[in-house]
């Protein structure tokens, strides 16, 4: 049917292929945008996780029968049952009818099953607390210098014979030029090379001054990152905090805002590669065990960069499939009475809508900035209206608590407020490099700022559901949502804590959903192009109605095709976080998710480098950027990427910038700058700029050993200096250094100049060291 459907559109009849594949989870896909290159573009089909116990078709007789039944095609029915009555035909047309539906909903449950993700935490074993040593600097926030958890920590420390330096913060470092600037006399002043750096700045939950939605310590711990950048800072920095993630069901999350660190976090690991060293969340009070066991975190346990750290041991933070199966609902979830929806006139706010008036709400309540002026609002009200539902569409800024308060108030007591699905959202996004205190605030303030307000507003409320819709950026991160995910893992902290006072709460980490909205457009297709395609709403909020049936407090609900997307979250660092999903754990052991390079190895392009003739070396860097290019763009050669052509031209944005900056610094063992692709705009002078860094002195080795060999000649001219001229040594000293020059000279090189040579054959003492001043500057 579909190839009829086809040969006909080509010649031009119009086809509603939206009905032709309505509830197949059909979805639109870009068309290659280099035709005619023998390259395969086209994406595969999602295979879905099936539950163990359904019995799939066995053969093309049984695929034939259910294609059948799912097309309610009566006649093949029949036939394949070989009923010949009419009778018995008229009696089988409900029942097919009925079987078309279950098969369909069953197959729609199985594909948004497959999507469903947990978080969980394993016990990791810490490395000895004796392995940590040197002089960390301890940097708090404001006023926090004297916490309990921040003397305990640097009591560990000391316990350890570790040196520590310690920093306050005040609100002059909000600017990260100051705070550079003082974090570099800090340690200049400490006479002390700093090995690592712990930061306990997130401690501090109170509102930053003139940011009524910002915590300070949130604030600060951004800037820090920035600013231990700018310094050029090289030792790793742990970022603490107390009570943002919870290791059970009952370690309960006491401090959502310090969550938000653990978002941000997730993100700065990935664009700071070399410096973020990692989260630990700590108890609320630190005793000999926990003192140990903090101080092995620091001193390093592997990859591990997601840790808590309890009485009970050391946790690393997982992520799981967590299909339903067949596992029986806990309640029969119906909304009833008023729900209220947040960006209700928005992409996901109106598919919402749509699914709760599908279920027979009552009455929805549909909340926007711009209310009934939003684009689309009259016609998604006279939509839902005609399906049987009571709709208000309300202009309300939900970051106003007294506005919201108001609102509340006029929900009509005869329809209650029984639901809250909080859908808001503002992205106001950058890479975390760019990122200022004003642009956290604007994200914050509708995301966390109304959640909060419905928490508190609603909190002796007889609600049957309070969901906030979080983002997959926020558990798991991504490159250029330092902005975004903080606040998504702050909902999902705020879920956990709800749950622990007893108050219903369910927050859905969302992937990308398919229509307008945030995921739609450039950000859309980056999603896609790192392995996370667009969902069916059909699919989406049916998942969303199971999550509530199974009263489940915080689950991630994403279509992720691990085989891009892993490989772009581990370009530049493992992600234990990931590594105990199948697909994952299959693609490393096949040797097609990268292979990392322990941090004590040379990088094997340096390793390349050194092996190879001097006259490749610089070739050798140039397709090495090529391929990193490759890589991050999509490419499945580097045969694409000229090396005159620029990143710009060839699609690279913001985001994959950073990750091939990363990738190329990964490679080469190098701290890059943020803007390497954009000083040097092509492959050809990214090489150039990675030759001149690998190899100042024309020794390209890269691996230290020029730098080592200079140091050592530099050593060899201040004793020359110091020597008397009537020395009995030099002359043994001149016969060692005209053999070691011969000895450097490539094959079939010539010496400079036959007059020099000369020179320095029948040079007297005297005359030799006159031109060993003349040529290396020595007096």
């Amino acid at each position: 049917m579909l190839a009829s459907l086809a040969e006909a559109y080509v010649r031009g009849v119009e086809v509603d292929w939206a009905t032709v594949f309505a509830g197949t989870g059909a979805r639109r896909v870009d068309l290659p945008t280099y035709p005619f290159q023998r390259q395969r573009y086209w994406l595969d089909a999602p295979q879905p996780a099936h539950d163990p116990g359904t019995v799939q078709p066995a053969n093309a007789a049984e695929s034939k029968f259910w294609e059948a039944v799912e097309n309610e095609d009566l006649a093949a029915v029949a036939g394949t049952l070989a009923i010949d009555s009419d009778e018995a035909r008229s009696t089988l047309s409900p029942l097919v009818r009925a079987m078309s539906t279950w098969r369909k909903r069953h197959r729609d449950q199985e594909v948004a099953d497959s999507w469903r993700y947990g978080v969980t935490w394993k016990p990791v074993t810490a490395a000895p607390a004796g392995a940590l040593s040197g002089t960390w600097l301890v940097v708090t926030a404001p006023g926090h210098h004297a916490d309990e958890l921040v003397t305990g920590a640097v009591a560990a420390l000391h316990e350890q014979g570790v040196d520590v330096v310690r920093a306050e913060l005040t609100e002059a470092d909000l600017d990260r030029s100051v705070l550079a600037e003082r974090l570099t006399e800090v340690v200049d002043g400490s006479g002390e090379e700093i090995s690592g750096v712990l930061s306990m700045v997130a401690l501090a939950i109170e509102p930053l001054a003139g940011h009524p939605t910002t915590p300070a310590g949130f604030a600060l711990s951004v800037v820090l990152a920035q600013a231990l950048n700018d310094a050029g800072l090289k030792a790793p920095m742990w970022s603490a905090t107390r009570g943002a993630v919870g290791v059970s069901p009952t370690d309960a999350v006491t401090s959502p805002e310090q969550a938000l660190l653990w978002g941000f976090g997730r993100v700065a690991g990935l664009e700071y590669p070399q410096q973020w060293a990692g989260l630990v969340d700590l108890p609320t009070t630190l005793d000999e065990r926990s003192r140990s066991r903090l101080c092995g975190v620091l001193s390093g346990m592997g990859d591990e960069d997601q840790l808590a750290v309890r009485t009970s041991g050391v946790f690393g933070r997982r992520l799981e499939q967590a299909p339903l199966g067949a596992a029986p609902a806990v309640r029969d979830w119906q909304p009833s009475g008023t729900v209220l929806i947040t960006g209700g006139t928005g992409a996901l706010g109106s598919h919402t809508a749509r699914w709760l008036a599908r279920e027979g709400a009552d009455h929805l309540l549909l909340v926007s900035r711009r209310g009934p002026d939003a684009p689309g609002a009259a016609e998604l009200a006279a939509e839902l209206t005609a399906a049987g539902t009571r709709v208000t569409v309300v202009a309300c800024d939900v970051a106003d608590r007294d506005a919201l308060r108001r609102l509340l108030d006029s929900v009509p007591a005869e329809q209650p407020l029984t639901a809250v699905m909080h859908t808001a959202a503002v992205l106001d996004d950058g890479m975390v490099d760019d990122l200022t205190p004003a642009q956290l605030e604007r994200a914050l303030q509708v995301k966390v700022g109304a959640a909060v307000h419905l928490h508190e507003l609603t909190r002796e409320m007889d609600l049957s559901a309070f969901v906030l819709f979080s983002s997959v950026a926020g558990t798991i991160g991504a490159s250029g949502q330092g902005n975004y995910a903080p606040g998504n893992a702050y909902l999902d902290a705020l879920a956990h804590l709800r749950r622990s006072q007893g108050l219903p709460a369910t927050s859905v980490a969302w992937g990308a959903w398919d229509g307008e909205g945030m995921a739609d457009g450039s950000f859309g297709e980056l999603l896609n192009r790192h392995g996370l395609p667009a969902m069916d709403p059909v699919l989406t909020t049916e998942a969303l109605r199971r999550t509530l049936e199974h009263e489940q407090t915080c689950v991630m609900i994403a279509d992720v095709a691990w085989e891009r997307f892993s490989v772009a979250l581990t370009a530049t660092r493992p992600s234990p976080f990931i590594g105990d999903i199948p697909e994952v754990r299959q693609l490393r052991e096949s040797g097609v998710a990268p292979a990392n390079d322990a941090q004590d190895e040379q990088p094997e392009l340096v390793r390349r480098l050194a092996a190879a003739p001097a006259g490749q070396r610089r070739a050798l860097l140039l397709e090495s950027v090529r391929a990193q290019a490759a890589a991050v763009l999509g490419f499945t050669s580097q045969d694409a990427i000229r090396g005159d052509r620029a990143f710009r031209e060839l699609g690279l944005d913001s985001v994959t910038a950073v990750e091939l900056r990363n990738r190329i610094g990964s490679a080469t063992g190098l701290r890059l700058p943020a803007g390497l692709v954009f000083d040097y705009p092509n492959p050809a002078a990214v090489a150039d700029y990675l030759w001149q860094e690998l190899d100042p002195d024309g020794d390209a080795a890269g691996d230290g050993s020029a730098t080592a060999a200079l140091d050592e000649f530099d050593k060899l001219e201040a004793v020359l200096s110091d020597m008397s001229p009537d020395s009995a040594v030099r002359t043994r000293i001149m016969m060692r250094m005209q053999a070691l020059v011969a000895q450097w000279r490539e094959p079939g090189e010539t010496e400079p100049g036959t007059s020099t040579t000369e020179d320095l054959q029948s040079a007297t003492d005297d005359e030799m060291f006159d031109i060993i001043s003349k040529k290396f500057g020595i007096s």
